[in-house]
């Protein structure tokens, strides 16, 4: 449990209520204090807090299991849609369809290449949800080995881990975009449904939207989030988590 109520009845620290985050990343301790003592009083001012370290928790959670995947990413702070392999990134593309007057917008995860060689740009991008998150990666891949003079071999071996879409999901959701959870990619979804463990599960509940969250409570969560995406395994999954 990397989030710690105290009401003032514990031995240590004594007569302290409040809340404290603390999670170990990367050989480091991560902790803030959230005190109803002295600075959330109100019943407003405590919700807020809890909120604020609910999304704190989220954002360590997500650096720790990224710690774990790729260690040598730690040597400083990498762009949010840096893959680690210039040319390529991955974020969540915006399409919006426009149909008699109505408009619908809808988000995909994709890896995008873009750049120029001489006179000539190019673009392209790869479906993570349709082709599959390696599918996804190695396409890309070979689509910039075309028009560059890099090795395929040694960047398709610096694919970033599919957890870093958790980063990517915040930070467009922190500028504005209204991303769904179901539209991570499909087999991070299926890691939500098979991994039972407490940090997984409280990252999954950390990334719910408040309409998702409803449906959690409801006994829909497994039908709502993950059913729609098109993938047998996953419906499968999803099943056997109902």
């Amino acid at each position: 449990m990397a989030i710690y109520y105290y009401d003032g009845n514990q031995k240590s620290p004594p007569n302290y209520i409040g809340i404290r985050v603390n999670v170990m990343v990367a050989g480091k301790v991560k902790q803030k204090w959230f005190s109803f003592n002295t600075k959330y009083k109100t019943e407003k001012e405590q919700k807020q807090a809890r909120e604020e370290a609910e999304a704190l928790n989220s954002a360590w959670l997500m650096e720790k299991n990224l710690s774990k995947k790729r260690p040598e990413r730690n040597r400083g702070e990498m762009p949010i849609y840096s893959t680690g392999v210039m040319g390529i990134k991955m974020k969540f593309k915006k399409v919006v369809t426009r149909r008699r007057g109505k408009s619908w917008t809808s988000y995909s995860p994709c890896f995008v290449i873009n750049g120029k060689k001489g006179e000539k740009r190019y673009h392209k991008q790869y479906n993570m949800k349709t082709r599959g998150y390696d599918m996804a990666w190695l396409y890309a891949c070979q689509y910039l080995a075309g028009w560059q003079d890099v090795r395929l071999d040694e960047i398709i071996q610096k694919k970033p881990p599919i957890e870093k879409m958790l980063m990517v999901l915040d930070w467009q959701r922190r500028n504005g975009d209204e991303i769904a959870t179901k539209r991570l990619p499909n087999e991070l979804l299926a890691k939500f449904c098979e991994d039972q463990s407490e940090e997984t599960q409280q990252i999954f509940q950390n990334i719910l939207t408040d309409a998702e969250k409803k449906q959690m409570k409801e006994g829909e969560s497994c039908k709502a989030i993950f059913m729609s995406a098109k993938s047998p395994s996953l419906k499968c999954n999803a099943n056997k988590a109902a």
